[in-house]
């Protein structure tokens, strides 16, 4: 049933307990999504590719990613109703699909499992975010910025965890590549290929396998809950059977699809069809530039321009890490005391600053060792928390059902897949264009986030006027037409509340 948005819920010691579980399966996804950043060298040296072979490794992930939304947005009755299912499944393939890539020598074969990989992420990612807006409602700010803080604090453990294994005897990425792609790119860019990253990768499959088994549990004792519902109103079946006939006859009269943009826009077309539109672009550009930065930026450091070792480039990735996480939370605790939007509207403005920091060094004063550690600090600052905050505030401004958070989650995995493809190509070509891609990305975002905004504050001040017309010839007309499009919105609400 959906829940109205200004409707309380009273926290639970079994609420805090998923949250939580949510947290570790969170942080469980960053160790496994963020590995391949530190080790995508060594990938792509046992595969026998460029960095360009890799970024279709990585975006073959995100079309899987993309087509198991797809599959939750169209089977959203299962998405909601089996999230912990949905969980169980994911983690089973992370966990198999991270123990065997170490030992992957064919790129075919590399490119299979980080589909898979990719199509598990997507069932884990809708599962967690269905489940936090199912337990917590229009509160799910703070938990979800709290998931999403598990996701940093997995990516800080990863790279610590792996850093030993990297070894310091970096050999030119030209030197890695067969002779039958006959590439000259990557020439400037060094990776440490002495290095046995089996203990790491496995490490992630055991762990994946355990935290399966916890969601595997509330999904056993979720159903056991549902039988006993069952029997209940089997029981009591006289009121069961008034409410059920009073429903189909409203859904009968509304016809309104379970897909419709009427539902995301609680009852009104237009502003549910534009908002979504723009949410999923602008999710588009948002988890492109976290996943594309995340992903490349200890290749970068390794350009040769810098001079940075591959130890000093492993603690730039963690020091970039642990400000992503620090920002979520700060974020998760700003939520309880200061509205999302207001603290979104913040970070953006940071955004702004991030950019013309980036451009400021890049075209004018020049990198240097000390500005590339600074500026990937800030930019883990802030773009940490603009994702959580942002499902947040979409949860908020429209009525999140799975086929839109579907949609949502299909945007930002086809901006994870585009932007990552063209990161690969600037890394092999030039990688001193690199920094182009997020300072880009960064102020397109910023334009929709202000385009979301216009939107928001048109449909309000309408409904405004409707509430309070102006008194002329056609006032009562108009309070007639505002009473019946009330009772409309009303009986639609009503009519779609058990889809």
């Amino acid at each position: 049933m959906i829940e109205p948005a200004s409707k309380k819920i009273k926290p639970t010691m079994i609420m805090y307990i998923r949250t939580i579980l949510l947290v570790v399966s969170y942080f469980l996804m960053g160790v496994g999504g963020e590995i391949v950043g530190s080790t995508m060298g060594i990938l792509a040296h046992n595969t026998h590719v460029t960095f360009n072979g890799m970024a279709t490794a990585l975006a073959l992930r995100s079309i899987g990613s993309l087509l198991g939304n797809v599959f939750c947005g169209i089977f959203q009755k299962i998405t909601k109703s089996y999230s912990d299912l949905l969980l169980t499944v994911a983690f089973i393939f992370l966990g198999l699909i991270g123990a065997i890539t170490p030992f992957i020598k064919s790129f075919m074969l590399l490119n299979i499992a980080f589909f898979f990989h990719g199509t598990a992420g997507s069932f884990a990612s809708m599962g967690g975010t269905s489940l936090i807006f199912k337990i917590w409602g229009s509160r799910a700010g703070t938990p979800l910025s709290m998931t999403h803080f598990g996701y940093g604090c997995g990516a800080i453990f990863i790279n610590l965890f792996v850093r030993p294994f990297l070894s310091n005897k970096n050999v030119h990425s030209n030197l890695n590549i067969s002779k039958q792609f006959n590439s000259t790119l990557s020439r400037s860019v060094s990776i440490p290929i002495d290095a046995d990253i089996r203990i790491p990768y496995l490490t992630i499959g055991v762990l994946c396998f355990i935290i399966c088994i916890g969601h595997f549990i509330f999904f056993i004792q979720e159903q056991k809950d549902k039988r006993n519902k069952t029997e209940i109103q089997q029981v009591n079946y006289t009121p069961v059977t008034t409410i059920s006939s009073k429903t189909e006859t409203q859904y009968d009269k509304t016809k309104v699809s379970q897909y419709s943009p009427v539902i995301c826009g609680h009852g009104y077309f237009g502003y549910g069809l534009s908002l979504s539109l723009v949410f999923i672009v602008y999710m588009f550009f948002l988890l492109g530039t976290e996943q594309t930065f995340a992903k490349f930026y200890f290749s970068y450091l390794k350009f040769d321009k810098f001079h940075i070792s591959t130890d000093a480039a492993s603690w730039a990735t963690i020091l970039f890490w642990i400000s992503f996480s620090s920002g979520r939370l700060i974020g998760a605790i700003a939520c309880i005391f200061i509205p999302v939007s207001i603290c979104l509207s913040g970070l953006w403005c940071g955004g702004l600053l991030l950019a013309i920091m980036w451009i400021t060094y890049v075209w004018i004063l020049g990198l240097t060792t000390t500005s590339l550690f600074v500026l990937g600090s800030f930019t883990g600052l802030i773009i940490g928390p603009l994702l959580p905050l942002s499902f947040a505030w979409v949860n908020q401004k429209l009525n999140v059902i799975p086929s839109l958070l579907a949609a949502l989650l299909f945007g930002s995995g086809v901006g994870s897949l585009t932007l990552q493809k063209i990161g690969g190509f600037i890394m092999d070509y030039d990688p001193n264009h690199f920094p182009t891609i997020i300072i880009t990305c960064i102020i397109l975002t910023i334009m929709l986030y202000m385009v979301s905004n216009i939107i928001i504050f048109v449909h309000q001040r309408n409904l405004k006027n409707l509430k309070h017309p102006v008194n002329n010839d056609a006032s009562l007309t108009i309070d007639k037409v505002d009473e019946e499009e009330k009772q409309q919105t009303t009986d639609l609400l009503q009519a779609v509340s058990e889809i």
